[in-house]
């Protein structure tokens, strides 16, 4: 990956971090990384864990693109080897977030888990 896309995506996990930080959310974790696949970050709050998968798509407008079966198949089992690893009795949801041009284009929340 390049510096400057690095960059970019440093950026876009940062605004969502931020949107969530000012929504008392709280971080758990960054980057959870599992053999192939990661999960950008972790969040909770009193009642709540949420898997966040960060999108940045700045040259493309269909966002469904973005989230493939393999990718939302992904997504779920990096998410159920973090929780094998650490359980919690709090409900647990997974969001995608898609930045855009340095903000939040859109919120998928709670995408589904079967």
């Amino acid at each position: 990956m390049s510096i400057n896309k690095r960059k970019k995506w440093n950026l876009a996990e940062t605004i969502v971090l931020e949107k969530y930080q000012d929504n008392w959310w709280k971080l758990v974790q960054s980057n959870f990384t599992i053999r192939w696949w990661e999960i950008d970050l972790l969040m909770e709050n009193e009642y709540t864990l949420v898997c966040i998968e960060v999108k940045l798509v700045d040259f493309v407008d269909e966002l469904s693109w973005y989230m493939t079966k393999k990718k939302i198949w992904a997504i779920k089992r990096t998410f159920e080897n973090f929780l094998r690893k650490y359980p919690t009795k709090k409900s647990i949801r997974i969001d995608v977030v898609f930045v855009k041009e340095h903000s939040i284009r859109e919120i998928y929340e709670n995408i589904s888990w079967n």
